[in-house]
Protein backbone atom coordinates (compact mmCIF):
# COMPACT_ATOMS: atom_id res chain seq x y z
CA UNK A 1 0.00 0.00 0.00
CA UNK A 2 0.97 4.01 -0.49
CA UNK A 3 0.53 5.87 2.73
CA UNK A 4 1.36 9.15 3.82
CA UNK A 5 0.71 12.11 6.52
CA UNK A 6 -1.19 14.41 4.90
CA UNK A 7 -1.00 16.83 7.71
CA UNK A 8 -0.19 17.37 11.50
CA UNK A 9 -2.26 20.54 12.93
CA UNK A 10 -1.90 21.81 16.64
CA UNK A 11 -4.78 23.15 18.50
CA UNK A 12 -2.99 25.22 21.32
CA UNK A 13 -0.35 23.53 23.38
CA UNK A 14 -1.62 19.59 24.06
CA UNK A 15 -3.74 19.02 21.17
CA UNK A 16 -2.66 17.73 17.55
CA UNK A 17 -4.80 16.26 14.88
CA UNK A 18 -3.07 13.91 12.78
CA UNK A 19 -4.48 13.03 9.09
CA UNK A 20 -3.23 10.01 7.24
CA UNK A 21 -3.87 8.57 3.93
CA UNK A 22 -3.49 5.03 2.51
CA UNK A 23 -4.40 3.53 -0.33
CA UNK A 24 -4.09 0.15 -2.09
CA UNK A 25 -5.70 -0.65 -5.35
CA UNK A 26 -4.79 -4.19 -5.46
CA UNK A 27 -6.07 -6.14 -2.33
CA UNK A 28 -7.14 -3.51 -0.35
CA UNK A 29 -5.77 -2.05 3.02
CA UNK A 30 -5.52 -4.71 5.88
CA UNK A 31 -5.05 -2.46 8.77
CA UNK A 32 -3.00 0.50 9.46
CA UNK A 33 -0.56 1.76 12.95
CA UNK A 34 0.05 5.20 14.31
CA UNK A 35 2.74 6.04 16.60
CA UNK A 36 4.30 9.35 18.30
CA UNK A 37 7.13 9.62 20.28
CA UNK A 38 9.53 12.21 21.45
CA UNK A 39 12.02 11.08 20.39
CA UNK A 40 13.23 9.98 15.97
CA UNK A 41 14.43 6.66 17.23
CA UNK A 42 10.47 6.12 19.14
CA UNK A 43 12.14 4.81 22.41
CA UNK A 44 10.00 7.44 24.19
CA UNK A 45 6.57 6.59 22.85
CA UNK A 46 3.58 8.94 23.77
CA UNK A 47 0.75 7.00 21.40
CA UNK A 48 0.65 4.11 19.89
CA UNK A 49 -2.74 2.65 18.06
CA UNK A 50 -3.56 -0.12 15.06
CA UNK A 51 -6.82 0.83 12.97
CA UNK A 52 -8.32 -1.13 10.32
CA UNK A 53 -8.75 0.12 6.62
CA UNK A 54 -7.05 3.21 5.26
CA UNK A 55 -7.38 7.25 5.97
CA UNK A 56 -8.75 9.05 8.88
CA UNK A 57 -8.03 11.75 11.41
CA UNK A 58 -6.29 10.49 14.52
CA UNK A 59 -6.54 13.61 17.77
CA UNK A 60 -3.61 13.18 20.29
CA UNK A 61 -3.59 15.22 23.29
CA UNK A 62 -0.31 15.25 25.49
CA UNK A 63 -0.52 15.91 29.47
CA UNK A 64 2.57 18.67 28.85
CA UNK A 65 3.25 20.71 25.94
CA UNK A 66 6.44 19.05 23.90
CA UNK A 67 8.71 20.47 21.71
CA UNK A 68 8.98 18.11 19.42
CA UNK A 69 6.62 14.97 18.04
CA UNK A 70 8.03 12.06 15.91
CA UNK A 71 4.95 10.57 14.01
CA UNK A 72 4.99 7.60 12.17
CA UNK A 73 2.55 5.56 10.04
CA UNK A 74 2.89 2.04 9.04
CA UNK A 75 0.24 0.33 7.16
CA UNK A 76 0.12 -2.77 5.46
CA UNK A 77 -2.41 -4.55 2.82
CA UNK A 78 -4.86 -7.66 3.07
CA UNK A 79 -2.05 -9.96 1.14
CA UNK A 80 0.30 -9.08 3.84
CA UNK A 81 2.03 -6.27 1.97
CA UNK A 82 4.01 -3.62 4.13
CA UNK A 83 4.33 -0.07 2.85
CA UNK A 84 6.89 2.20 3.67
CA UNK A 85 6.81 3.79 6.92
CA UNK A 86 7.03 7.23 7.12
CA UNK A 87 8.33 9.50 9.47
CA UNK A 88 7.50 13.02 10.36
CA UNK A 89 9.14 15.57 12.51
CA UNK A 90 6.79 17.73 14.05
CA UNK A 91 8.22 21.11 16.18
CA UNK A 92 5.16 22.12 18.44
CA UNK A 93 4.88 25.82 17.91
CA UNK A 94 5.50 27.63 21.00
CA UNK A 95 3.35 30.08 23.37
CA UNK A 96 3.87 33.41 21.74
CA UNK A 97 6.07 35.83 24.16
CA UNK A 98 5.50 39.68 24.91
CA UNK A 99 9.18 41.04 25.31
CA UNK A 100 8.01 45.08 25.73
CA UNK A 101 6.19 45.88 27.44
CA UNK A 102 7.56 44.77 30.18
CA UNK A 103 5.82 42.98 33.58
CA UNK A 104 4.80 46.07 35.33
CA UNK A 105 6.18 48.97 33.46
CA UNK A 106 4.91 51.96 33.34
CA UNK A 107 3.67 54.13 29.70
CA UNK A 108 3.20 57.65 29.12
CA UNK A 109 3.29 57.84 25.36
CA UNK A 110 1.33 56.35 22.31
CA UNK A 111 1.70 55.02 20.19
CA UNK A 112 3.49 52.57 22.02
CA UNK A 113 5.30 49.56 20.01
CA UNK A 114 4.72 46.28 21.34
CA UNK A 115 7.28 43.89 20.68
CA UNK A 116 7.24 39.92 21.34
CA UNK A 117 8.96 36.86 20.01
CA UNK A 118 6.85 33.60 18.10
CA UNK A 119 7.04 30.85 16.11
CA UNK A 120 8.83 32.11 12.67
CA UNK A 121 6.10 32.92 10.14
CA UNK A 122 3.11 32.37 12.55
CA UNK A 123 0.61 35.08 12.26
CA UNK A 124 0.70 36.91 15.56
CA UNK A 125 -2.55 38.03 17.02
CA UNK A 126 -2.68 40.68 19.70
CA UNK A 127 -4.97 41.19 22.82
CA UNK A 128 -5.18 44.37 25.22
CA UNK A 129 -7.63 43.59 27.92
CA UNK A 130 -8.96 40.03 26.40
CA UNK A 131 -10.02 42.37 23.20
CA UNK A 132 -8.28 41.68 19.30
CA UNK A 133 -6.26 44.93 18.41
CA UNK A 134 -4.26 44.08 15.84
CA UNK A 135 -2.43 41.53 14.26
CA UNK A 136 1.46 40.99 13.15
CA UNK A 137 3.42 38.71 10.88
CA UNK A 138 6.82 37.29 12.83
CA UNK A 139 9.70 37.08 11.07
CA UNK A 140 12.43 34.76 10.38
CA UNK A 141 13.33 34.68 13.20
CA UNK A 142 10.46 35.07 15.93
CA UNK A 143 10.61 38.56 16.15
CA UNK A 144 7.32 41.11 16.04
CA UNK A 145 6.22 44.29 16.56
CA UNK A 146 2.37 45.65 16.36
CA UNK A 147 1.94 49.79 17.39
CA UNK A 148 -0.60 49.89 20.49
CA UNK A 149 -2.20 52.98 19.62
CA UNK A 150 -4.06 55.77 21.33
CA UNK A 151 -6.64 56.72 22.91
CA UNK A 152 -6.07 54.31 25.92
CA UNK A 153 -7.99 55.14 29.56
CA UNK A 154 -5.73 55.48 32.30
CA UNK A 155 -4.79 52.44 34.75
CA UNK A 156 -3.63 48.97 34.61
CA UNK A 157 -4.08 46.84 31.05
CA UNK A 158 -3.05 43.44 30.25
CA UNK A 159 -1.37 41.89 26.90
CA UNK A 160 -1.76 38.88 25.51
CA UNK A 161 -0.40 37.20 22.60
CA UNK A 162 -1.68 34.14 20.34
CA UNK A 163 0.16 32.42 17.22
CA UNK A 164 -1.22 30.98 13.91
CA UNK A 165 0.41 28.99 11.54
CA UNK A 166 -0.55 26.70 8.60
CA UNK A 167 -4.02 25.74 10.26
CA UNK A 168 -2.14 25.26 13.64
CA UNK A 169 -2.69 27.51 16.59
CA UNK A 170 -0.47 28.03 20.05
CA UNK A 171 -3.13 29.30 22.67
CA UNK A 172 -2.75 32.40 24.74
CA UNK A 173 0.49 33.21 25.83
CA UNK A 174 1.07 34.58 29.37
CA UNK A 175 -0.28 37.93 29.73
CA UNK A 176 2.09 40.79 30.89
CA UNK A 177 0.14 44.13 33.18
CA UNK A 178 1.01 47.80 32.66
CA UNK A 179 0.39 51.01 33.19
CA UNK A 180 -0.62 53.74 31.33
CA UNK A 181 -0.89 57.42 32.32
CA UNK A 182 -2.13 59.99 30.41
CA UNK A 183 1.34 62.69 29.56
CA UNK A 184 0.84 66.17 29.79
CA UNK A 185 -0.92 67.97 27.22
CA UNK A 186 0.27 71.05 24.78
CA UNK A 187 1.02 74.30 26.31
CA UNK A 188 -2.06 76.75 25.66
CA UNK A 189 -2.30 80.08 25.19
CA UNK A 190 -5.47 82.56 24.24
CA UNK A 191 -5.74 86.20 23.67
CA UNK A 192 -8.95 88.08 22.57
CA UNK A 193 -8.39 91.27 20.64
CA UNK A 194 -4.79 91.23 21.31
CA UNK A 195 -5.11 90.79 25.00
CA UNK A 196 -4.52 87.61 27.23
CA UNK A 197 -7.72 85.99 28.30
CA UNK A 198 -7.88 84.99 31.82
CA UNK A 199 -10.84 83.76 34.08
CA UNK A 200 -13.68 86.05 34.66
CA UNK A 201 -13.01 88.67 32.09
CA UNK A 202 -15.34 90.91 31.36
CA UNK A 203 -16.06 91.75 26.97
CA UNK A 204 -17.24 94.76 25.83
CA UNK A 205 -17.61 93.86 21.94
CA UNK A 206 -16.68 91.25 19.11
CA UNK A 207 -12.98 90.22 18.53
CA UNK A 208 -10.15 88.03 17.10
CA UNK A 209 -9.73 84.82 19.36
CA UNK A 210 -6.08 83.88 19.00
CA UNK A 211 -4.84 80.46 20.33
CA UNK A 212 -1.22 79.18 20.48
CA UNK A 213 0.07 75.59 21.38
CA UNK A 214 3.08 74.10 21.97
CA UNK A 215 4.18 70.68 22.24
CA UNK A 216 7.60 68.96 21.69
CA UNK A 217 5.94 66.01 20.34
CA UNK A 218 3.73 68.18 17.72
CA UNK A 219 0.05 69.30 18.25
CA UNK A 220 -2.37 67.31 16.41
CA UNK A 221 -5.08 68.99 16.90
CA UNK A 222 -6.70 72.08 18.79
CA UNK A 223 -10.88 72.74 19.51
CA UNK A 224 -12.65 75.20 20.77
CA UNK A 225 -16.07 76.17 22.26
CA UNK A 226 -18.47 78.24 23.97
CA UNK A 227 -20.80 77.04 26.76
CA UNK A 228 -20.19 73.49 25.04
CA UNK A 229 -21.09 74.32 21.11
CA UNK A 230 -18.13 74.50 19.02
CA UNK A 231 -16.64 77.56 17.40
CA UNK A 232 -13.57 76.16 16.18
CA UNK A 233 -11.95 72.57 15.08
CA UNK A 234 -8.68 71.74 13.19
CA UNK A 235 -6.02 69.15 12.86
CA UNK A 236 -2.43 69.62 12.39
CA UNK A 237 0.83 67.90 11.01
CA UNK A 238 2.23 67.23 14.74
CA UNK A 239 3.47 71.05 14.56
CA UNK A 240 5.66 72.15 17.71
CA UNK A 241 3.92 75.19 17.58
CA UNK A 242 0.41 75.40 16.59
CA UNK A 243 -1.86 78.59 15.90
CA UNK A 244 -5.82 79.27 15.41
CA UNK A 245 -7.66 82.28 14.91
CA UNK A 246 -11.85 82.77 14.90
CA UNK A 247 -13.48 86.26 15.15
CA UNK A 248 -16.66 86.01 17.52
CA UNK A 249 -18.87 88.42 17.23
CA UNK A 250 -21.22 86.88 20.07
CA UNK A 251 -24.71 87.56 18.42
CA UNK A 252 -26.16 84.57 19.76
CA UNK A 253 -25.21 85.18 23.00
CA UNK A 254 -27.34 87.16 25.51
CA UNK A 255 -25.09 89.30 28.21
CA UNK A 256 -23.98 87.14 31.43
CA UNK A 257 -22.00 84.53 32.15
CA UNK A 258 -20.30 82.51 29.61
CA UNK A 259 -17.37 79.19 29.40
CA UNK A 260 -14.69 79.56 26.63
CA UNK A 261 -13.26 75.87 26.75
CA UNK A 262 -10.53 75.35 24.42
CA UNK A 263 -8.97 71.72 24.03
CA UNK A 264 -5.15 70.93 22.64
CA UNK A 265 -4.43 67.53 21.89
CA UNK A 266 -0.57 66.18 20.85
CA UNK A 267 0.82 63.68 18.71
CA UNK A 268 0.61 61.29 21.77
CA UNK A 269 -3.00 61.76 22.70
CA UNK A 270 -1.78 64.13 25.67
CA UNK A 271 -4.89 66.95 26.05
CA UNK A 272 -4.67 70.17 27.77
CA UNK A 273 -8.18 71.41 28.29
CA UNK A 274 -8.27 75.62 29.01
CA UNK A 275 -11.67 76.69 30.69
CA UNK A 276 -11.78 79.90 30.87
CA UNK A 277 -15.44 81.96 32.30
CA UNK A 278 -15.70 85.13 31.15
CA UNK A 279 -18.63 87.74 31.26
CA UNK A 280 -20.20 89.50 28.23
CA UNK A 281 -21.30 93.11 28.92
CA UNK A 282 -22.36 94.52 25.34
CA UNK A 283 -24.27 97.44 25.53
CA UNK A 284 -26.77 98.30 22.31
CA UNK A 285 -25.06 100.22 19.31
CA UNK A 286 -25.93 104.15 19.48
CA UNK A 287 -29.15 104.50 17.47
CA UNK A 288 -28.19 106.12 14.12
CA UNK A 289 -28.31 109.99 13.21
CA UNK A 290 -29.12 111.62 10.40
CA UNK A 291 -27.03 114.88 9.62
CA UNK A 292 -27.78 115.80 6.37
CA UNK A 293 -29.90 117.73 5.49
CA UNK A 294 -29.88 119.70 8.33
Amino acid sequence: PVAQISSIRQIEQTGFDISYLVQDSLSGVSSTRISIALDAGFSNILYDQVFSGGSRTVHFATAAPPEKLHVKLDAEDVAGNAATPRVIEFVVMPLPRILAPMAGEALSRLPYLVRGLAFPNAQVALYLDQALVGHATAAADGSYSHSLPAPLTEGTHTLHASASYQGSTSGAGTAVAFTYTRPPGPDVQALFGGLPLVANTALTQPGLLAITAQSPVGVARIQASVNGAAIYSQTYANLPTATASQFIDFAQLPNGAHTLAITATDADSGQTVLTIPFALDMGAPPAPAITAPA
